[in-house]
C-alpha cells in the first residue's frame, strides 16, 4: 500500500511540474506577443 501511495505522489508531482512548465511557456509566448505588439520594430 505504501508503494502505491508513493507512486501516486510522484505521479502528482510529475503532473503539477509539467502543468507548471506549460503555464510558464504560455506566459512566455504571451509576453513575447505583447512585446511585439508594443514594439513592432523589434522584429
Amino acid at each position: 500500500m505504501e508503494i502505491f501511495s508513493s507512486a501516486t505522489n510522484s505521479f502528482k508531482n510529475l503532473l503539477t511540474e509539467s502543468l507548471f512548465e506549460r503555464i510558464c511557456q504560455i506566459l512566455a509566448k504571451l509576453s513575447v506577443k505583447i512585446t511585439d505588439s508594443f514594439y513592432p520594430y523589434n522584429n
